[in-house]
């Protein structure tokens, strides 16, 4: 602790680290209430504008099938990075489960400019491909 008793940014920053790896792991073990609380917690101490939260916030609705919601907060961490190759790609599949393959080929597109050499982006690219079935 700092001498105001406080923690310090440094302290602050290794906890919500620490909570981002135990969230990760409660939503990869399908734990998701533990994922909600533990979510909860960053929330208390990430400032409000954090990426880390917002991504763990996708991947948890994305998780628990709740895709509405997962769609918008991937659209939210793309409108401020364009380039998130992760959100990219779950939005793009979000969006061609909802029968909106252009829309899921626009953002692959997109990301391939972006990620020439990602295997991810071409992957997805010919899964989802005009081709696809």
């Amino acid at each position: 602790k700092g001498k105001t008793g406080r923690p310090t940014a440094a302290e602050i920053e290794e906890e919500q680290t620490w909570l981002a790896g135990e969230i990760n792991g409660a939503i990869r073990g399908r734990d998701f209430a533990a994922a909600r609380a533990g979510l909860e917690r960053l929330a208390a101490i990430a400032p409000p504008q954090s990426l880390t939260l917002l991504r763990l916030n996708a991947w948890l609705a994305l998780s628990e099938d709740r895709l509405d919601e997962a769609r918008g907060l991937y659209r939210k961490i793309l409108d401020r990075l364009g380039d998130d190759e992760n959100a990219g790609l779950n939005l793009a599949i979000l969006e061609w489960r909802r029968g909106r393959q252009d829309a899921a080929l626009d953002i692959l597109t997109r990301l391939a400019v972006r990620h020439p050499d990602s295997e991810r982006v071409e992957a997805a690219r010919r899964m989802l491909g005009p081709d696809a079935h």
